[in-house]
C-alpha cells in the first residue's frame, strides 16, 4: 500500500522539484525504511512497524532506480546514443547484482541477513547518494530535440 503511494507521488514531485532533489529525498527514505525495518524486525516491534519501514524502503528504491537508471539518463542522452546508453546501464546493472549476490550468498554462512544490510547496503547506498549529490546534474526540463554530448558536461 505504501510502496504504491511513493510510486505515484514521486512522478508529481519529479516534475515540480526536479529528478535529482527527488532522488536524494526517495534515496533518503529508502535507506531510513530499510534502518527502521532492520531495527524494528530485531527489537520486536511487531509488523506494523516492519511492514510499514519496509514499504518505504521498497517504495523509495523502486522510485529513484526508475529515476536514475530510466529517466534521467534518457534525459541526459543525445538521440542517437541514447539506446546505447540505456543498453549499457543494463549490462553495469546485470554486473552490479551478480556481484552483490554473490558477495550475500558467500557471506550469509557467516553472518545474519540484517548484519548484511547495515555493514553492505546501508553504506553503498549513502555512497550512491553522495556520488548522485556531487557528479549528477538535473535533468528536469530537458529539451530531448537539442541534447549533444556537451550538454550535461
Amino acid at each position: 500500500m505504501y510502496t504504491c503511494r511513493i510510486l505515484v507521488l514521486s512522478g508529481f514531485f519529479s516534475d515540480k522539484l526536479g529528478r535529482k532533489k527527488v532522488c536524494l529525498i526517495l534515496g533518503s527514505v529508502t535507506i531510513t525504511g530499510l534502518l527502521m525495518f532492520v531495527l524494528s524486525c530485531r527489537l520486536g516491534l511487531g509488523p506494523i512497524a516492519a511492514g510499514i519501514s519496509y514499504g518505504c524502503s521498497i517504495g523509495g528504491l523502486w522510485s529513484m532506480s526508475d529515476t536514475l537508471i530510466l529517466t534521467m539518463p534518457a534525459e541526459s542522452s543525445p538521440s542517437g546514443m541514447r539506446s546505447s546508453v540505456m543498453g549499457t546501464i543494463s549490462v553495469l546493472i546485470g554486473a552490479g547484482m551478480f556481484l552483490g549476490q554473490t558477495i550475500f550468498i558467500v557471506c550469509q554462512n557467516f553472518l545474519p541477513m540484517d548484519v548484511l544490510f547495515m555493514i553492505i547496503c546501508l553504506p553503498f547506498m549513502a555512497l550512491s547518494l553522495i556520488i548522485l549529490i556531487i557528479k549528477v546534474k538535473e535533468t528536469k526540463d530537458a529539451d530531448l530535440d537539442n541534447i549533444t554530448a556537451d550538454t550535461y558536461k
